[in-house]
């Protein structure tokens, strides 16, 4: 689904994706925002290259005044096949950033931190 915006949403849009890898290394997580093409991501808004986490995530980030919840879920889904946990984070303006994911996703991270203990 491609969604026509300005370029101040795409701005913005690549600031918050910019945050998000920069929260995550701040708790040592390597991360990095992804290379983006027009026709489609050829990586996740954020990629991910710690090896140690209990999921190995497809990160897509949204942001805005109504951000797309289940389209952006829908899309996380189809893009991360079966290698990868898709992971929705999102952001709404003068609001809490969330994120969103399948319930057998956060079971099989349960499931994994249990058993490290």
């Amino acid at each position: 689904m491609v969604i026509e915006m300005g370029k101040g949403q795409r701005i913005k849009g690549h600031n918050f994706e910019r945050k998000i890898a920069q929260d995550l290394r701040e708790i040592g997580i390597d991360a990095r925002r992804g290379r983006q093409e027009y026709s489609g991501a050829i990586e996740p808004d954020v990629v991910v290259d710690s090896t140690d986490l209990p999921l190995d995530p497809w990160i897509e980030c949204k942001c805005g005044s109504k951000p797309p919840l289940w389209p952006a879920l829908d899309q996380a889904i189809k893009a991360a096949g079966k290698k990868h946990s898709p992971l929705v984070i999102v952001h709404r303006d003068r609001g809490p950033t969330v994120a969103l994911l399948e319930w057998s996703e956060l079971l099989a991270i349960f499931s994994r931190l249990k058993d490290r203990t």
